[in-house]
């Protein structure tokens, strides 16, 4: 096979890619698919929202079911609603139907657009918000280019939107009808609508998208994107490495990669994640990789972290690797005349690779080298510090079964895991389970579906033969295909000839790199599907005969006779008997009265079960396909089926006998229904429910159960007040009470576990947390995955004598009265363990210190040192670094235990001084190995330029990474703001932000489209807006949740917050949209996170992104956002107080932790006295800035000192033009009309205002100033502005009738849309 011809195409929204291989006929063929995929990915990116909506309706339209071939009808697109999240009323949507189908009871796909745009449609925003930019005409609300030119200029502030003819191009891109697209063009109301919602609009500024920034400052002055254990696509333990990972971290912008050498085959290193179950990629393919993909998305640096565990000779062969394939791109020598003050920028560096590593120093010198991790840097992580690890066994407690554990033995203790799955290549591919796979599988793979194919059949050539035998009666031709047990890799084809058996074997062999399948070799078949298809459509020929394939032998049902499966049992016996079997993970499968089967087992102390389907030849649960339940069972022993548990105990009346408790038959009121017809059982009570006899209605119908793997809380609270619950999903507890795994959330309610209660809510305000001790790194290396571990000091190893188990030893410790018994595989094995284990036991503290000087004596090859140029690893000493002359060449890696000490309000100052001349890396601590992240925050804030994150999780650490790389064209370096290198810089002290302009960010949530959700039921979303930054700006706001609505949800109240930010260019902005089950959980839709000092205002699209920050089809939130410099604005006094109040709340809450902490009881209790004060004034002018701020808007006064400077400059009075076009823009419009029905209180309240101004002057002074500062509170009027009493009294006199006129033009508007509504009717 010509590799000139090889394509690959990847695909999909995750961090791991699918991919499709290919191969073209000929170079013309190749490049006329090359050309056209190019074309596709260029049309679908560029593509406008009219083109978008139309390619998703036609592809919903065509696969929806429908009454004929181009019509649907009301019954189907009731169903289609419901896949697309959205619950109408009935007859609703059979008004619009009708409307649409005009008395038809199927509509075609030109009215089911139509139809759609109706439903979409949300008048209400439009009507509220942005009404002032429609006209009327014929009842029909339409925005002119003039009108929507307006709209971008004073609302959207588009400098662009000056050009007329640019504006009626973007209008074009969203006019449906091609007749306005020339001449007398202009929306619809639903038209804008989609504008507003679309990426046209979007709320980024798009002129981040290419490099904006100054890259000619040191490279110390950026931060850089930056990847852990690159080369993992899943968990620290026992995911597979791959190449693919590298290459999708640098396409997405990333430019700083790990990679971890250890001694491989052929004289190279493979690369894995070292002492663990990760499978092992060779290092010459991963630079392969990297030199292809280097300068996709970046020519700035890329920076090649080597963790290195090799020999001294792959050492030499990784030096001249690197140097081979990276030839001038690998940098050996400094840039520019070396400069130990500064680092070299990222401009001269372009398009470079740099190593970083430890250095040896040069040759004749006396310096000692250090490694990269010294002792104290190693937070025991297993990849460093095991002595020894591997597989061992230990005894299941209920039956005589040894399953494998991950042992790993340090210095001091034996770590070991839960179940391992030794043998990951025995793992089912996900990928094969689902049929939509089957298509995008390699060729070789495709006979896995075929009914002929039978695997590894059991019994060979002799069950064959009986098959055949058995079913002879289809006639000659009838054949199977099975592995071959002679020949391992090929294949036997058997069929029936003429009263006889007989046996072929399909051979394969390598061609130019593809297998090849043949009978003879003239005649060869990239697969086995396609050689099966050639002979049952042409004569199989042997010396003398000639035939060709027939029908295919069935498929044997493997599953009967195995100990789990149960014919015709229904789901009360099922249950009854898997109550007896007190151990998660105890199984059996049913097959009920309908031919339907369904999978029974123990999980969380309860019995579920899950419907298994039947589809042709497949067993179908959930979305996974099996082609037997043997199969599906193997799977799922390896798998996890619900949470954590995998199946482990087969059950049947065997195994109940001989272990299983007695059954109470007596019905428990603990039983309740669920949905579907559900039951949870409470097995401790061993109780029995009656069950309807209708077996196929009692399964649990919604699948496999699709949960997480969440780790534990280990957040612990003491109860201060006694508490009785309200509600059944509160927790009662008494004074004193000790509540576990807490889970804090917002609106001052928590979750936690207290006696048989799980995660109940509690009051926040009745609870103290506890002070527990960090669980250190020493005490858990294997973070989730870990079971347990041995305290081997002291302890005694034996061995066992056991006849059942030959290679077992006991290990006896001071710590456990009985001992733990464990099994290898050998005796060569248990002894070197054992002996392993002895020598631990005796050397104390003099292994730990053996252990160090190994570490620093480890040998370095010379020809591997001499690449180190500007990143050479060294330990880190704060002292050296401040004092001491400094090698701007050198820097330091930190986990994030270690570095979290320098990130503390003594040490921020000096960590970020470090930070100005010299590179830091921060990467996650050893005991993360499900690969969960650290918050990257507090690194960026002080000047950490490479944070190391897992590409592969997709968590909010890992979304705020994308965000904060958003900018400067997504090259992967961002330079950090120039307040960050200024001497003082802490990101503790606000003093340092004196001369950094703050910003006040108003944000309104107005609606969303587009919101899917995965499984059945509604989406009931909300909206958390998250601002990520400075201690002092960190801060969230949650809106309330919409019911049953994930298409176009709005929200009318409760949907807007300020937010203060005191260091603009330090804070991201996050948008997570959530659905709220029926349990009140909040489950993760989609998310959209962005640097703060780059979005737009006015009315904004957010585009909604997955997990992984790719963009989820047509999703969309709708905000109307503001930006102000409060210390310029109206409010800049109120501001100021509040900043005031805020810092002093602080203040407070530090002495009062001090006093606390010396026992200073009584300054403790004055303090609080004044902290609670504090909080009461913080709350009072928080709510005072609200109040003025509904003013405002209600009045369309956005600035009153912009209108005064009107007035000083020579107008006398507003003019009613001005006073509608405020009140028309303010974005709180439909408060106005909201208060329309109370006009003559509107009225009496201006005339009792005008009254109360002009009696000012026969007041006393103290009734004056309290009423002159009523109405400056309530108006936000600055005294300043006037200089004497008459002009003051002029600005109120204005201001009074300023609001009689808005009065009288709502009453002229009023009556205009009553007048209009007659005209409609």
């Amino acid at each position: 096979m010509d590799n000139a011809l090889c394509f690959v195409i990847f695909y999909g929204s995750e961090f791991k890619l699918k991919n499709l291989s290919l191969v073209a006929s000929s170079l013309d063929e190749y490049r006329t698919w090359k050309f056209g995929l190019q074309k596709l990915e260029e049309s679908a990116k560029n593509a406008t929202y009219q083109i978008q909506l139309e390619r998703w309706l036609r592809r919903e339209f065509y696969l929806m079911e429908k009454s004929g071939a181009d019509t649907v009808t009301l019954k189907h697109f009731k169903a289609w609603m419901q896949k697309i999240n959205c619950k109408i009323n009935n007859k609703d949507l059979r008004d619009k139907f009708q409307e649409v189908a005009k008395m038809s009871e199927s509509i075609p796909y030109q009215y089911f657009i139509l139809l759609f745009k109706k439903i979409i449609h949300v008048p209400w925003i439009i009507d509220n918000y942005l009404e002032s930019f429609a006209d009327y005409q014929n009842s029909k609300k339409l925005i002119s280019p003039n009108k929507f030119q307006q709209f971008l200029m004073n609302e959207q502030k588009e400098s662009w939107a000056e050009n007329m003819p640019k504006v009626k191009t973007m209008m074009v891109d969203f006019v449906a009808d091609a007749m306005r697209h020339k001449g007398n063009i202009y929306f619809e109301d639903n038209e804008f609508e989609d504008y507003l919602f679309s990426s046209a609009n979007s709320i980024w500024d798009s002129e981040y998208d290419k490099v904006s920034q100054n890259m000619d400052l040191p490279l110390s002055n950026y931060w850089i994107a930056s990847s852990h254990n690159t080369y993992l696509t899943g968990d620290q333990v026992s995911s597979n490495s791959s190449v693919d990972a590298y290459v999708r971290c640098l396409r997405m912008g990333c430019r700083c990669i790990e990679l971890d050498c250890w001694d491989g085959p052929d004289s190279y290193p493979s690369i894995f994640h070292g002492h663990t179950l990760t499978s092992k990629i060779k290092f010459l393919d991963v630079i392969q990789a990297i030199k292809e993909h280097a300068w996709t998305a970046s020519d700035y640096p890329l920076i090649l972290s080597i963790e290195n565990h090799c020999g001294l000779g792959q050492q030499r062969n990784m030096a001249m690797a690197f140097k081979d394939t990276f030839g001038e791109d690998l940098l050996m020598d400094p840039v520019e005349p070396l400069d130990m003050s500064k680092l070299p920028s990222p401009y001269k560096l372009r398009r470079k690779i740099i190593i970083k590593h430890k250095k040896l120093p040069r040759e004749g010198s006396e310096d000692q080298f250090v490694t990269v991790r010294s002792s104290d840097e190693r937070d025991n992580d297993i990849s460093s510090s095991a002595i020894k690890t591997g597989v061992l066994y230990l005894e299941d407690p209920m039956e005589p079964v040894w399953h494998p554990h991950f042992f790993a033995l340090t210095a001091f203790r034996l770590f070991y895991t839960k179940e391992t799955d030794q043998d990951n290549d025995d793992e089912i591919d996900e990928d094969l389970l689902s049929q939509s796979q089957t298509q995008n599988q390699s060729s070789t793979e495709l006979h896995y579906s075929e009914k002929w194919f039978h695997g590894k059949l059991e019994g060979g050539r002799r069950k064959a033969d009986e098959l055949l035998n058995n079913h002879s009666y289809l006639g000659d031709g009838t054949f199977l295909v099975r592995e071959s047990e002679t020949f391992i890799g090929d294949y036997s084809l058997s069929f029936w000839r003429r009263g006889e058996t007989q046996h072929c074997r399909i051979k394969t062999k390598q061609e130019l790199g593809q297998l090849k399948y043949y009978l003879i070799e003239t005649a060869l078949f990239d697969s086995l599907y396609d050689l099966i298809t050639n002979y049952r459509h042409n004569p199989v020929r042997g010396q003398d005969f000639s035939m060709r394939l027939s029908e295919p032998v069935p498929q044997i049902n493997s599953h009967e006779g195995k100990e789990w499966y149960h014919d015709n049992m229904e789901r009360v016996d099922a249950e009854d008997m898997l109550r007896r079997i007190q151990n998660d993970g105890a199984f059996l499968l049913r097959r009920g009265a309908q031919n339907n089967y369904a999978i029974s087992f123990r999980a969380d102390n309860k019995v579920k079960h899950c419907r298994i389907e039947v589809d042709g030849r497949l067993f179908v649960i959930g979305e996974a396909q099996f082609e037997s339940l043997v199969d599906l069972v193997q799977y799922y022993e390896k798998n996890p089926l619900y949470n954590r548990i995998k199946l482990k105990y087969p059950v049947n009346q065997t195994v109940v006998e001989r272990r299983g408790s007695v059954s109470n038959h007596i019905h428990d009121s603990s039983v309740s229904g669920g949905a579907m017809g559900m039951n949870y059982v409470n097995p401790n009570d061993l109780s029995k429910v009656l069950i309807p006899d209708d077996d196929e209605n009692s399964i649990y119908g919604d699948g496999i159960y699709h949960s997480p793997n969440q780790l534990v809380s280990k957040l612990k609270v003491k109860a201060i007040a006694d508490y009785q619950a309200n509600r059944a999903d509160e927790l009662s507890f008494n004074k004193g009470s000790i509540i576990t795994n807490v889970n804090k959330a917002d609106g001052g309610w928590w979750r936690g576990d207290f006696n048989d209660k799980r995660q109940n809510w509690f009051p926040e305000h009745l609870v103290e947390e506890l002070d527990l001790p960090e669980e250190s790194e020493d005490t858990s290396p294997l973070g989730a995955l870990q079971k347990g571990f041995i305290d081997i000091q002291g302890c005694r190893v034996e061995t066992s004598g056991r006849a059942d188990k030959p290679f077992t030893f006991m290990i006896y410790t001071r710590t456990s009265p009985q001992p733990l018994e464990v099994a290898a595989d050998n005796e060569s094995d248990m002894r070197d363990w054992m002996s392993n284990i002895a020598n631990c036991t005796q050397q104390t503290q003099q292994t730990k210190q053996k252990d160090k000087q190994l570490e620093r004596k480890k040998c370095l090859a010379r020809d591997l040192s001499d690449l180190i140029v500007y990143a050479v690893a060294v330990p880190f000493d704060l002292d050296r670094a401040l004092k001491g002359p400094i090698n701007c060449c050198e820097m330091s890696s930190f986990s994030e235990m270690k570095v979290e000490k320098y990130l503390t309000r003594h040490q921020a100052a000096s960590f970020v001084k470090y930070n100005t001349k010299q590179l830091s890396r921060v990467y996650p601590k050893g005991s993360r190995m499900d690969s969960s992240h650290y918050d990257p925050m507090p690194m960026w804030n002080c000047g950490c330029q490479m944070v190391s994150l897992n590409y592969q999780t997709p968590d909010r650490s890992m979304q705020l990474n994308e965000g904060r790389f958003m900018r400067n064209g997504r090259c992967g370096y961002v330079l950090q703001p120039d307040v960050m290198r200024a001497k003082d810089y802490s990101p503790f002290s606000k003093q340092c932000l004196q001369n950094v302009d703050p910003l006040t960010l108003h944000i309104t949530v107005l609606g969303a489209r587009h919101l899917l959700k995965s499984g059945r039921g509604f989406a009931c979303p909300f909206v958390e807006i998250e601002i990520a930054g400075t201690e002092t700006d960190n801060s969230k706001f949650k809106t309330p949740k919409i019911d049953d609505n994930g298409l176009n949800p709005t929200w009318r109240e409760n949907c807007s917050n300020t937010f203060d930010i005191t260091c603009p260019e330090l804070a991201l902005i996050r948008f997570m949209v959530q659905d709220e089950d029926v349990f009140g959980e909040p489950k993760f839709l989609g998310q959209a996170t962005f640097p703060v000092s780059c979005l737009r205002t006015g009315y904004r699209s957010v585009p909604i992104q997955n997990g992984y920050s790719e963009e989820l089809e047509m999703a969309a939130l709708l905000v109307h956002i503001d930006k102000k410099n409060p210390r310029e604005s109206e409010e800049s006094d109120i501001y100021a107080c509040i900043q005031d109040l805020r810092d002093k709340k602080k203040d407070l809450e530090e002495q009062i932790g001090t006093y606390q902490k010396e026992g200073k009881q009584q300054s403790v209790q004055r303090l609080m006295e004044e902290l609670s004060l504090t909080e009461e004034n913080l709350l009072a002018k928080n709510d005072e800035r609200r109040q003025r701020k509904k003013y405002q808007k209600i009045l369309g006064i956005d600035d009153f000192k912009r209108s005064h400077e009107m007035q000083s400059a020579g107008h006398s009075s507003i003019k009613k033009q001005e006073s509608v076009a405020a009140f028309g823009h303010s974005p709180k419009r439909h408060e106005i009309v909201k208060h329309q029905n109370s006009a003559p209180m509107l009225g009496r309240k201006q005339e009792s205002m005008k009254g109360s101004v002009e009696d000012l002057t026969a007041k006393g002074d103290e009734e004056k100033r309290a009423q002159r500062k009523k109405y400056q509170r309530i108006l936000g009027i600055d005294e300043d502005i006037a200089s004497s009493e008459d002009e003051k009294m002029l600005m109120y006199q204005r201001v009074a009738k300023q609001e009689k006129n808005q009065y009288f033009e709502i009453e002229e508007i009023r009556a205009q849309k009553k007048k209009r509504s007659k005209e409609k009717n």
